[in-house]
């Protein structure tokens, strides 16, 4: 209807207000709701819960239609209290409604903002740049709903099909809807959109739906950034840094026999690559390394929540049933003696760490369950990191060979140490996995970092080995000038 009347401002709140209807089942979770709120709320939690759903069904069974007036009027009325004592959980809540026109006015003009909501059999796609909005809307029929899970599918398990992705390039009219001289593009994501980056889409017709290194992508011709919403894209885009007491801390685990779960298979260059990035990272000393039976769910815990740079070699899994339950695997080297000592970290458990993270880099691989990541799986395990303070989060969207996610973070972070912005970083170590790796997206398009790009090390300054020999020269000439003309107003005498 609001795209319809032309309010198109209006239209694009509300979509991105619709995309946050799963945070609100999240902050709804029983097993959140009992870590984070007191006894007293609890109780007053059931107690308004149950006194709404008492009136719903009053509501229901009465044919009076004064009545019902009554019984909705007295529904909003606790809906709203109780909305109050579940606000204590949202930490994290926008401080006031997004404006468009106010992210409008801080664009650049070679900057455009792609904003997806998929609504039932719909995918709106709203495009804002400094000067225009438009609004287009894609028919999600059976057909297209089919190749984007295909073509994700065979994403994850490294049999990709370019002609397929060619085809959702063409799907989203890309080539149309981004106007000349754009560089850079924002984009919030939404389902399928989440499985598939558009970065990783050729935009022209490949060779064949295997001529990976030929094909040109959209990675090669734009600049993105992520972010899980418009919200969230103006209250965590400025260029802050953290004041944690640790620089970087590392978490990484090789050998999993200790946790007792044969499912899960070794990662032997999993520890060699959080010894490579220490190696990479000249720019800060502060940096505590924790691997193998080290890397316990404690020591996560107790260095995760003082560090600016968390990074993390393991295995994962994300619950699709209840994102709370997506796990990071850590060690346990005490299992054999006391089983009870905890090894898993669950996502739900983040929300009672207090993070003071620039970034957190989850490197890991599925748990070989043979299941895909899904959109609301990231859109979990994110929320819960950036609840807990993270202002971004790098993460592959599906498992990828060991030794490959091991030199994508080496080169990640050896760009993170010259200086240049999170976005940066990520699009360098793609850009030179896809040169002079495998160019099968599978390998280089398979990480993704959402929310704030800012960069994490201020850049270098000029050599100082160029600087002082340039310095010494113009030293030497001008000294060198000024005894000349010395020597020229007052000739040397001869006796």
């Amino acid at each position: 209807m609001l795209i319809n009347l032309g309010e198109q401002e209006k239209a694009i709140q509300l979509l991105d207000e619709i995309k946050t209807i799963n945070d609100a089942a999240l902050y709804n979770s029983p097993i959140l709701r009992a870590n984070k709120l007191s006894e007293e709320d609890l109780a007053q939690d059931k107690i308004l819960n149950d006194q709404i759903e008492s009136l719903r069904t009053e509501y229901l069974n009465n044919s009076s239609a004064s009545e019902k007036i009554n019984i909705k009027s007295q529904i909003d009325i606790l809906s709203a209290r109780r909305e109050d004592v579940l606000n204590k959980i949202r930490t994290d809540l926008p401080k006031s409604a997004i404006s468009v026109w106010n992210i409008q006015r801080k664009l650049d003009n070679d900057e455009i903002i792609i904003h997806y909501t998929e609504i039932g059999d719909k995918l709106y796609t709203s495009y804002i740049t400094k000067q225009d909005i438009e609004i287009e809307i894609i028919d999600l029929n059976k057909e297209l709903k089919t190749l984007f899970k295909e073509s994700a599918d065979n994403l994850g398990s490294s049999t990709t099909d370019l002609n397929q992705l060619y085809s959702i390039y063409e799907k989203l009219n890309l080539e149309n809807s981004i106007p000349d001289g754009i560089s850079k593009l924002t984009v919030i994501p939404d389902n399928y959109l989440y499985r598939i980056p558009i970065e990783i889409l050729p935009k022209s017709v490949p060779g064949s739906s295997t001529s990976y290194g030929s094909a040109v992508y959209l990675l090669e011709d734009y600049h993105f950034e992520y972010f899980s919403s418009l919200s969230e894209l103006i209250e965590n885009s400025r260029n802050t840094r953290s004041n944690a007491l640790n620089d970087f801390s590392a978490f990484a685990i090789s050998n999993f026999s200790n946790l007792g779960n044969k499912d899960l298979p070794s990662l032997p260059y999993a520890t060699q690559e959080v010894r490579n990035i220490d190696v990479s990272l000249t720019s800060i000393s502060n940096k505590n390394i924790y691997l193998e039976n080290d890397a316990t769910k404690a020591s996560f815990i107790q260095e995760a929540s003082s560090s600016r740079i968390v990074h993390i070699a393991t295995h994962s899994e994300i619950s699709e049933l209840d994102p709370l339950f997506s796990t990071i695997y850590l060690n346990n080297p005490t299992r054999n003696n006391d089983n009870s000592a905890p090894s898993t970290l669950y996502a739900y458990e983040l929300f009672n760490t207090r993070m003071n993270s620039d970034l957190i880099m989850l490197n890991s691989c599925s748990s070989g369950s043979g299941e895909f990541l899904q959109g609301s799986g990231i859109m979990g395990i994110s929320r819960a990191l950036r609840y807990a303070g993270a202002k971004s989060l790098a993460l592959n969207l599906w498992s990828v060979n060991d030794k490959v996610a091991s030199e994508f973070a080496t080169e990640f972070y050896t760009s993170i140490d010259k200086g240049l912005s999170k976005t940066e970083a990520m699009r360098n170590a793609k850009l030179n996995l896809l040169k002079t790796g495998n160019a099968n997206p599978h390998y280089w398009g398979a990480y993704m970092l959402i929310g704030n790009p800012s960069s994490l090390i201020e850049k270098k300054p000029a050599s100082a080995g160029f600087l002082y020999p340039f310095l010494i020269i113009v030293i030497l000439v001008a000294g060198f000038s000024i005894r000349s003309n010395s020597t020229l107003k007052h000739p040397i005498q001869h006796y």
